[in-house]
Parts: C-alpha cells; sequence; structure tokens
C-alpha cells in the first residue's frame, strides 16, 4: 500500500528576509498551545530542505515582511488534507468560528495561548478535532 505524500521545499520568499519553518508531525501532542510547550523539539527546517509530508501533517512557517519597506511578520500554516498542502493564516474570525464550533470542553484547550503562532496551532488542533468549517 503506497501512501500518498506531499512535497514541500523550505523556502523564504525573499532570501534577504529572518525566515523560519517547522515541520509538525501529524502524532505530535500540541493539545498545550501556552508558552510552557515549544516547538524547538521539532527543529527548525533548513534553506532548501525537501520534505514529504504525510497526511496530517503540518508546516508551520514564519517570515518578515520585507527587510526594509514593511515591519512585523507573517506566520502561517500548511496542512496536508485530502493530499494536498493547504496554506492557512488565521485570525480573529477564525477563532470566533472555532469558538462556536468547540463543545465547552474543547474551547477550554483551544482558547490558550496568543498571537499568531499560537493562532495556526489552534487551527490545526481544531482540525485534528473536527473542525471543517475553514
Amino acid at each position: 500500500m503506497n501512501a500518498t505524500t506531499v512535497s514541500y521545499v523550505a523556502k523564504p520568499k525573499n532570501h534577504r528576509c529572518a525566515w523560519w519553518s517547522v515541520r509538525i508531525p501529524a502524532d505530535y501532542d500540541i493539545f498545550r498551545l501556552d508558552d510552557k510547550q515549544s516547538l524547538r523539539p521539532l527543529g527548525f527546517l533548513r534553506n532548501g530542505d525537501d520534505v514529504e509530508l504525510e497526511e496530517g501533517e503540518a508546516i508551520l512557517d514564519s517570515e518578515a515582511r520585507h527587510h526594509r519597506k514593511q515591519r512585523g511578520y507573517v506566520v502561517r500554516i500548511g496542512i496536508v488534507e485530502d493530499g494536498k498542502l493547504n496554506w492557512y493564516s488565521p485570525g480573529a474570525e477564525t477563532k470566533s468560528k472555532i469558538k462556536e464550533w468547540s463543545s465547552p470542553d474543547q474551547w477550554a484547550t483551544l482558547k490558550n495561548g496568543s498571537g499568531d503562532v499560537a493562532a495556526c496551532l489552534r487551527l490545526l488542533l481544531a482540525k485534528r478535532m473536527g473542525f471543517k468549517d475553514y
């Protein structure tokens, strides 16, 4: 039986900007979205790393908007779903949809954490719990 994989080459859009990327395995425990859990044990991908992603795996990617013209970072998450790598940049609207969808027990887990990285992890965790409204 052949498992379908999706190829991903780690690289920033602009090589002059600060950038990092992390591969999140499908079985990685992200049920705690607070600052006490770090993604560092997973290790960062290097520029040009070519990885094969399986269903349920994700890539968390962050890049500075521009080294001179714009400030801040773009943080997004790519999730392998139905044999494709789908990219999301979740925000307050996504959090609101997840809150409406989830049970009180699920929301107790999903509400923790703040910021763009936590928003991406919240979406990944919600999708693992069955959230499909995004």
